[in-house]
């Protein structure tokens, strides 16, 4: 869903993939973390995912992406602090142009909840998704330090048709009641 047709042509395993030369990329910043464990978890959603480990794998299961990569610059673990140790696999992500991800579906807002804050984008890039009523929304999120929530839980999408890449960090939270603070 995140690259081009003609990226995967000759790849049989998405590690064969040039990823200098890839239409979308991440940067991750953070990593797995052995010591946690769900029931470290603040926020719960009183569903099934309190106790239920993703694909049954910690490995698979992006909660457990808890753990500050070294070499992040003060200023994002200040901002990362904000959530009180709600935070999970956070990263960059590089959209290059004229490019898109295909629409798709994440997982519920149980699980968790994902935050957009844009860093480089242009007025030809969209986030867009569809709500319950099957009516389609579509944002331009603006590189002006507001932060956005995005719904994992509903199809959504993203399309760069631009000339320029977008970049946004997306912060993964725990549970939508990190939203209310």
């Amino acid at each position: 869903m995140f690259f081009k047709e003609e990226e995967l042509e000759n790849v049989d395993c998405v590690c064969d993939l040039d990823w200098e030369k890839t239409s979308y990329q991440q940067l991750s910043l953070t990593e797995f973390d052995e010591s946690y464990a769900l029931e470290q978890r603040t926020e719960k959603s009183n569903s099934v995912w309190d106790t239920r480990i993703a694909k049954k794998n910690k490995e698979a299961d992006e909660r457990w992406f808890r753990k500050v990569k070294n070499d992040v610059p003060d200023s994002f673990r200040d901002l990362f602090k904000m959530f009180d140790g709600k935070i999970h696999r956070t990263r960059f992500a590089k959209l290059a142009p004229h490019s898109s991800v295909k629409p798709h579906i994440d997982y519920d807002t149980l699980y968790g909840v994902r935050l957009h804050i844009a860093f480089e984008t242009n007025d030809d890039c969209v986030n867009g998704g569809w709500d319950k009523n099957g009516l389609q929304t579509k944002v331009n999120i603006p590189a002006d330090g507001s932060i956005w929530f995005v719904n994992p839980g509903v199809k959504h999408y993203a399309i760069n048709d631009g000339a320029t890449e977008r970049n946004h960090l997306i912060l993964s939270l725990d549970s939508q009641e990190c939203l209310l603070q």
